[in-house]
């Protein structure tokens, strides 16, 4: 019997304006962002939307190609052509039993492609693959103390799925859809080596793709790393407008799901922009961008701010959002009114009720905010710093100082055998040395760039021989180094002997120095913690430069504008090369040039890693603030991973990382040099 469909050629679909999954997924998040985001020419856009590079950081090409190995003996709809995809999907929906990737399916204005859709007589599977880790017995699409409300991190998935399965259900009423999520399987090993070796990146014109071997027998892609798990009843709470429960929806309270998804899409196929509302997540917003950096072009942000409060032409770039202040708590300050610094107040920046802990000495985090607000508003341009404060808690501070950055990278699809998707694997550190004296060494570093080889081990080895030469402290730049340390302890726990033969040795090193995280479950004492800089940076120093940010990136040029000796030594040219200061990677470097009487940016000193994007771009592709000063880094080395390249392009990668990480732990030394000599 042929397959029907209610509106698959919708009479005169004008089909470049079709309401996609990803227009839709930019719409649920702000209606008006549908606008800016079809005018590229006319506003400045933050969203770093290279296919290719998202897919290096996110791996969500290669989980989708080996999701398809998964369902074997599909058929591969590649056509682009809208029309010919449907047909293509229609023809193949005849069958009784058949598995389609990339089905096309559209309803009225409304167009998708599904990642796989498998029939089985009148029910249609439909899986969207994602590049996110799941764990049974440790995820959860609900909320854990209200569980008919739908977990925060999980909507944006959850509503991708629902809206496919309405398209799908509206377009065939006759079929039964049942909608999966298919996911990294954090409970899941993989029992081959080599497997993301298997599923290369590629360019193809201005299309990303995988060059895979399709024929991939079940023994040679090992045991199964991903999982299907149902969104059956997150879907149907959704449809329902019940996504918190018997709270407002996402989406405005007088529209039911199918009427949102409607007055999106005509609005959208009609190119009207919709009313903007403010909300927490205009903070975030792609369409909020500096307009230095993009000339000739508007801020979305600015013109919804300006339309949505009626602020006259100019007004709004005489204030400052409320954004701007650290942690400032947006949801509750926007509720009543609070969009601009200048509207608020002390009170507002203060914790309600007692402290949950004893707090540190130095600025707490409401002083710290009421720091930033009060000079801010005021255009006191003046930097902060609890000198007396900053030596009390620096006292038993041991030299030599060590500075280390670690770069790591996490995947979808392991490295090695006995590796669990999204399990940490470190690949390079830098080690710069701070004498009492004030001599300065980039006295070592490591990087691992052999494809498909488990770094981990090796790792710690090289760390461990380069730190326990003295007692002298050891300084990180906030938690990642220790939380790094923490994941390959567990690793080489869990090692056998073969694998790591010194493994007791390692571990007992590891835990000299790093700290047990709270999810540990073992618990010790280390002797000689190290020491987190943000931390200092943030009790005991601040600078109208770094706004509301302590990312190094930020705090570094905030450092050398606050610091004259800083800016008298490195304004000349006493680092690298084999000068003063001697490099193991960069030439003889004047790392402070003054422009409109202001120190530069050193980071903007060090080449691209990657043409056509900076190293801010890049960082901004991950939204986890542990990892974002690391996104660069983590690209460039899965591009030596999961891409066939030159020697001398890896050469080049090679030697930009090394740069990069270099570059992190001489601005660790210079902050310490800015206080001490303040």
């Amino acid at each position: 019997m042929p397959v029907k469909t209610k509106s698959t050629t919708q009479s005169g679909a004008d089909n470049s304006r079709t309401l996609t999954k990803s227009r839709f997924n930019i719409g649920h998040e702000c209606p008006t962002k549908l606008y800016y985001n079809d005018r590229p020419k006319e506003y400045g856009n933050d969203a770093n939307d290279d296919a290719f590079l998202k897919n290096l950081a996110q791996g969500g090409f290669q989980v989708g190609a080996l999701a398809k190995l998964y369902f074997p003996g599909g058929h591969d709809i590649v056509t682009l052509d809208k029309d010919t995809a449907i047909a293509e999907t229609i023809h193949h929906l005849q069958r009784e039993n058949v598995t389609i990737y990339e089905a096309a399916f559209r309803f009225e204005n409304l167009f998708i492609r599904a990642d796989i859709v498998k029939k089985v007589g009148n029910i249609l599977f439909l899986y969207e693959v994602k590049a996110k880790s799941y764990h049974k017995d440790r995820s959860n699409f609900r909320q854990i103390r209200k569980p008919e409300c739908l977990d925060t991190n999980w909507k944006p998935y959850l509503y991708d799925v629902a809206f496919q399965h309405y398209v799908i259900r509206s377009a065939f009423p006759q079929f039964k859809v049942e909608p999966y999520l298919y996911l990294a399987n954090k409970g899941a090993v993989a029992t081959v080596d080599g497997l993301n070796q298997r599923f290369l990146l590629a360019t193809q014109g201005d299309r990303s793709r995988v060059n895979y071997d399709t024929r991939l027998s079940k023994k040679e892609l090992g045991e199964e790393i991903l999982i299907a798990v149902s969104v059956a009843s997150e879907v149907e709470a959704i449809q329902l407008g019940k996504p918190n429960g018997d709270s407002a929806p996402d989406w405005p309270e007088q529209y039911t799901f199918a009427e949102w998804v409607s007055f999106l899409s005509t609005n959208y196929q009609k190119d009207q922009q919709v009313a903007p509302k403010i909300s927490a997540e205009c903070r975030d917003c792609q369409f909020r961008v500096d307009k230095g950096k993009y000339p000739g072009k508007q801020s979305g942000f600015e013109e919804c701010w300006s339309k949505a409060l009626a602020l006259n032409s100019g007004a709004f770039e005489k204030r400052i959002p409320i954004f701007e202040i650290w942690k400032v708590g947006a949801p509750k300050l926007l509720a009543d009114g609070v969009y601009f610094i200048d509207q608020l107040n002390e009170e507002d920046l203060k914790p309600k009720g007692k402290p949950k802990k004893e707090p540190k000495a130095g600025l707490t985090e409401s002083d710290r905010k009421v720091l930033q607000w009060d000079r801010t508003l005021t255009e006191k341009n003046e930097a902060y710093f609890d000198k007396e404060g900053f030596l009390q808690e620096t006292v038993g501070y041991q030299y030599p100082l060590h500075f280390i950055d670690f770069e790591t990278v996490t995947v979808a699809i392991p490295f090695n055998k006995g590796m669990a998707p999204y399990e940490q694997t470190a690949f390079q550190f830098s080690h710069h040395l701070l004498h009492k004296s004030g001599k300065i060494e980039h006295k070592g570093q490591w990087i691992n760039t052999e494809k498909g080889k488990f770094p981990n081990f090796e790792f710690v080895r090289q760390l461990k021989r380069q730190l326990e030469t003295d007692k002298g402290s050891i300084f990180r730049y906030h938690i990642h180094e220790n939380t790094v340390l923490n994941q390959i302890r567990t690793q080489l726990k869990a090692a056998t002997i073969a694998e790591a033969p010194d493994k007791a040795e390692l571990m007992a090193w590891i835990e000299t120095i790093a700290k047990p995280t709270g999810d540990s479950v073992d618990k010790w004492e280390p002797s000689r913690p190290m020491v987190d800089l943000f931390d200092l940076v943030v009790r005991f120093f601040w600078h109208p430069r770094m706004g509301g940010s302590n990312s190094i990136k930020a705090v570094l040029p905030a450092m050398l504008e606050f610091s004259k000796p800083l800016q008298e030594k490195y304004s000349k040219p006493i680092y690298g090369g084999k000068g003063e200061i001697p490099s193991l990677n960069l030439p003889e470097t004047t790392w402070v040039k003054m422009q409109d009487g202001k120190p530069t940016d050193p980071y903007k000193m060090l080449p691209k890693v990657f043409e056509n994007w900076d190293r801010d771009h890049l960082d901004r592709l991950f939204s986890d603030d542990d990892l974002a000063d690391g996104g660069a880094a983590m690209m460039a080395y899965a591009k030596m991973q999961f891409t066939e390249m030159s020697d001398a392009e890896r050469t080049a990668i090679t030697n930009a990382l090394l740069r990069y990480c270099e570059l992190d732990t001489l601005a660790m030394v210079m902050l310490w040099e800015g206080w001490t000599k303040a």
